[in-house]
């Protein structure tokens, strides 16, 4: 609802991959104003960086109604001293609970996250066509991480590229030139959507159709889908059609499409006193026809099964020709990796497939 307030409380800890993390990660941002989000508001109270931990004079920082009475500071005084003296979890915790800082448990640490973080680098791939590389596959049959790792030497200087992803393809296509026995170019598909593969849902989901527009989406959901699906269900555009979705504003002037405050990188739309989680893919995956924008709306679990067959085949040529990819005439080895995966629909009923009119809507 529009008037909805949510609020967040927490003191920092030590797990760095965890939601909290990633949530003071986007709020701190929002301090810094690299990112704007007006929807916010963020009061953190905690040291800063390069503080001295053993200072009194910082707790106010992290304490400032703590500091305002004797004993407050005593108790504040008393954890300094014994974090001092004894160190391992004393001093973790105070760290954590009086400083309201984010501390590692670095017993079994093998990178420091911090100087993980420094070594980032804006190159691109692109930047790395030509120099000496090492390509490692972790390949998965199943459940599992499918993890491609790219290691690039530029003088005494190291950079590596990894992708894990836990989602079955359908088709890999990877391209090596190989020079002075050295790999020069590469190029791999990664593209997906959610934990399926789009390209076998869209053999399912194509085989019917519904038209629907922007003002069809509030009956999709309260009639056609119901309450049996409703409360489930998703909305997936391509880019197109969230380009128009992010256009929408309601009576009051306030845009319909945001994100979610509890996950900052989850899309929803208002469709009336609904919030309805927004999903996008490229195009190129699921293309418009002129002014006619696909949608789909509804609890694509239910719609669709999907049979993973926890097979693989990998292919190598010197010889084949792939798009603009000739690897005999380029000296190129294609490598071609296909995972068996079906898709069947079982619930018509739970989805409605149709497009968005920009020309008319």
């Amino acid at each position: 609802m529009p008037e909805t307030l949510q609020s967040m409380i927490t003191t920092r800890g030590e797990k760095l991959n965890s939601f909290c993390k990633e949530m003071d990660n986007y709020c701190v941002n929002i301090l810094y104003r690299t990112v704007i989000a007006e929807d916010f508001f963020v009061d953190i109270y905690c040291l800063d960086k390069d503080d001295d931990i053993y200072n009194p004079e910082n707790y106010i920082k992290a304490n400032p109604y703590l500091c305002t009475t004797t004993d407050g500071v005593e108790t504040l005084l008393t954890d300094s001293q014994t974090a001092r003296n004894m160190g391992g979890s004393e001093l973790k915790d105070f760290i954590i609970k009086d400083l309201n800082l984010w501390c590692e448990n670095t017993d079994n640490q093998y990178v420091d996250s911090e100087k993980w973080s420094q070594c980032g680098t804006y190159k691109t791939l692109k930047d790395f066509i030509g120099y000496e590389c090492y390509v490692g596959l972790d390949l998965s049959s199943g459940g599992d991480l499918t993890t491609i790792a790219l290691e690039f030497i530029d003088g005494s200087k190291y950079y590596f590229y990894s992708v894990s992803i836990s989602v079955v393809r359908l088709s890999i296509l990877a391209f090596f030139s190989f020079s002075s026995d050295c790999v020069s170019f590469f190029e791999f598909d990664l593209a997906a959507i959610s934990c399926r593969s789009f390209n076998a849902m869209s053999c399912c989901l194509w085989s019917f159709s519904t038209e629907c527009c922007a003002n069809a989406v509030t009956p999709s959901l309260n009639v056609t889908l119901g309450a049996v699906y409703k409360d489930t269900s998703c909305i997936i555009v391509n880019d197109d059609g969230l380009n128009w979705l992010d256009t929408l504003k309601d009576n009051d002037g306030n845009y319909l499409l945001g994100y979610n405050p509890i996950e900052p990188k989850q899309m929803q739309l208002s469709v009336g006193a609904n919030l309805i989680p927004v999903y996008n893919v490229p195009n190129s995956v699921m293309p418009s026809n002129d002014t006619q924008y696909p949608i789909i709306i509804g609890d694509l679990k239910e719609a669709i099964k999907y049979w993973d067959r926890q097979q693989i085949t990998i292919d190598v040529s010197n010889t084949a020709t792939v798009g603009n990819y000739n690897a005999f005439g380029q000296n190129l080895t294609i490598f071609r990796g296909l995972l068996r995966a079906d898709v069947t629909l079982m619930d018509t009923q739970a989805i409605v497939y149709g497009y968005i009119d920009s020309s008319t809507s």
